[in-house]
């Protein structure tokens, strides 16, 4: 399965030096695992996948970081929400916002290791 992660300059750097792309707790969701959001898109659609960066200074669509992940390593948001039991309200953070696409978004809580990292 070829996924993506996509992210900015100084994220990428460090990246490229560890080999991998690790879980990181998320604001929007503070008391549930630490998550890599990954996409099935390999060109970012900046709106689709939540990169808008309104709150942030770095351009999260610089870099495009290919995974290797096996089919247990990761999920699709949709399953892994309702899986784990996430209310609406929880994902109405990031699911309801103007031209978002969480058909292509997925997951993983385990480090991913790194295929290549573009540009």
């Amino acid at each position: 399965m070829k996924l993506y992660h996509y992210t900015c300059g100084h994220a990428a750097s460090l990246i490229r030096v560890a080999g991998w792309v690790v879980p990181h707790r998320q604001i929007q969701f503070p008391d549930k695992p630490e998550l890599i959001w990954l996409t099935d898109l390999d060109v970012p659609e900046r709106e689709g996948l939540g990169l808008t960066s309104y709150s942030l200074h770095c351009d999260r669509t610089e870099h495009r970081v290919t995974v290797s992940a096996f089919a247990h390593d990761v999920w699709p948001w949709t399953a892994y929400a309702r899986e784990r039991g996430l209310s609406r309200a929880y994902r109405s953070l990031v699911e309801d916002c103007p031209g978002v696409m969480p058909m292509h978004w997925w997951v993983a809580t385990v480090p991913l290791p790194v295929v290549e990292v573009t540009p």
